[in-house]
């Protein structure tokens, strides 16, 4: 027999996930109604229950997308973004906790000057 707590744990699980596949939702009809005709793929991340701070989030996309092919120290090679990636451009939309409204990022803007 299920508990009041255990039907309780359930329905929050499912508000989450419910609320979960709204955001990509929403997220979606923003990105198409700013940018309509695009090509590239937008991803999504929510990051929600994550107790990540905007900044280190940030710090984490910006060394992905500036990473550079190298060897680890066991000489295996480990290609870098422009050798791992097959699109250009592109946004990273994000939802973050604490944060009411979704962040946009264009993907470009978060590669270094070279």
């Amino acid at each position: 027999m299920n508990s009041k707590k255990e039907t309780g744990s359930r329905k929050t699980r499912g508000r989450e996930k419910k609320q979960r596949r709204d955001n990509a939702k929403k997220a979606r009809r923003i990105a198409d109604k700013l940018f309509p005709g695009e090509k590239w793929e937008n991803v999504f991340i929510n990051l929600e229950t994550s107790d990540l701070s905007r900044h280190e989030i940030i710090d984490a996309l910006y060394s992905a997308r500036n990473s550079i092919t190298h060897k680890n120290m066991h000489g295996k090679i480990i290609k870098g973004y422009a050798e791992k990636n097959k699109f250009h451009g592109g946004r990273i939309i994000l939802k973050l906790k604490g944060h009411k409204n979704l962040i946009y990022l264009n993907v470009d803007d978060l590669k270094s000057p070279s």
